[in-house]
């Protein structure tokens, strides 16, 4: 006897389930081939035992709705048991039963015999970047798509294709929107910073885990060093320095001469700026600003981290003072 239910097999907990279908369901068989492409799952041919078929289905493996498509070609006659194989978006079937016996002939089917449709979004009031989608559909353009690829670029930089975004709805990442993790945006006018509350938050932050497993190793070896820019300052004619984090110093040296050396103090503050995501001010104390410039917003942020962390590890000294 053919079947006709549909099961999945979840990887992670080794257990198999039957899939509640819905749509145009393919009727009962056997011996027919299927392939995976995009969100899609593409089903050809087979034998109930009394007939051979030469349908297609195609199934949303989101939605799980089926539909039945209609093959622009006939020459694929009815058969069962045939080989096949993906390359691209081409399926190649080969061979098979069918009534009047073996088949050696060769098919490619096309699967999308696409249409695309591209749109350009030019970013936004808090955005850095510009950002494309590629949207895909099939032939008769209809929804839902079969394909959805994000791009993003910053200025003066060619578009690249964000990794995971393939929904038709991206939500921008920190650095994206000129954001930082648990850090109040503040703007600065000179060297000065605008506003007092840094570092307050009013809900659980979710940390990049790859950025949290970096700052948490950085703290525990009590030791950390940046390459910085000191910005507006009249110590400084614009080269590199190295700004070095211990667990109760603070350094800033030019090659092997230390420029700058002191303590976390409680009015330590790190202010980051709002409309340039790569700088910040490391206010040490009254009348101590130093605004400096990193590389990439990534590097600025575990700066921030990494200061706080050991600022609040001294704060536990200050407590019994």
């Amino acid at each position: 006897q053919s079947l006709k239910d549909l099961c999945m097999y979840d990887i992670p907990s080794s257990m198999w389930g039957v899939v509640k279908q819905r749509g145009s369901q393919p009727g009962p068989r056997s011996g027919h081939s299927a392939a995976v492409v995009g969100r899609y799952m593409y089903l050809f041919g087979g034998t109930d035992g009394r007939r051979t078929f030469n349908d297609l289905y195609r199934l949303d493996c989101q939605t799980l709705m089926w539909d039945e498509i209609e093959l622009p070609n006939r020459g694929l006659h009815a058969r069962s048991g045939q080989a096949s194989g993906l390359t691209g978006v081409r399926w190649f079937i080969h061979g098979g039963w069918c009534t009047r016996g073996f088949s050696s002939d060769l098919h490619a089917l096309d699967t999308v015999k696409v249409a695309e449709m591209q749109v350009q979004l030019k970013g936004g009031p808090y955005s850095s970047a510009d950002f494309t989608v590629k949207v895909t559909f099939a032939k008769e353009g209809k929804p839902p798509p079969i394909s959805v690829q994000w791009y993003r670029a910053k200025p003066g930089e060619p578009f690249e294709k964000i990794a995971g975004a393939n929904e038709l709805v991206y939500n921008p990442n920190a650095d994206d929107i000129k954001c930082q993790l648990g850090v109040a945006c503040m703007p600065c006018r000179g060297n000065r910073p605008l506003g007092v509350s840094y570092f307050r938050v009013t809900r659980p932050v979710e940390v990049d885990p790859k950025l949290g497993q970096l700052v948490h190793e950085l703290i525990t070896n009590t030791y950390a060093e940046f390459r910085v820019k000191l910005l507006k300052t009249d110590v400084t004619d614009f080269s590199y320095y190295t700004l070095l984090l211990g667990l109760d110093f603070i350094k800033l040296k030019e090659k092997s001469r230390t420029r700058l050396k002191d303590t976390y103090r409680k009015e330590f503050k790190i202010i980051l700026s709002k409309t340039q995501p790569n700088t910040f001010v490391m206010s040490l104390h009254e009348g101590t600003n130093l605004p400096m410039a990193v590389e990439h917003t990534y590097e600025r942020d575990l700066v921030a981290l990494v200061a706080r962390g050991f600022w609040a590890m001294n704060r536990e000294k200050w407590k019994w003072k």
